[in-house]
């Protein structure tokens, strides 16, 4: 099952800020454009990069 930004922001912003920090922001805008995730709500910027240990957490600890 597909989870999108509608049903689960909080977790899929992490995801694809997650997905931003190891694959990098333009092929992560592609995944989201794919798996049709506005990127509106997901602002990938410089700020997320100081706290990528705290998203990677966030992700580790949303997703498992």
């Amino acid at each position: 099952m597909i989870r999108t930004a509608h049903t689960l922001p909080v977790r899929s912003q992490c995801c694809l800020h997650f997905l931003s920090l190891v694959i990098g922001p333009k092929l992560c805008r592609c995944v989201s454009r794919f798996l049709k995730i506005p990127t509106e709500n997901v602002s990938i910027s410089r700020r997320f990069k100081s706290d990528s240990q705290n998203h990677v957490i966030t992700f580790f600890l949303l997703f498992f």
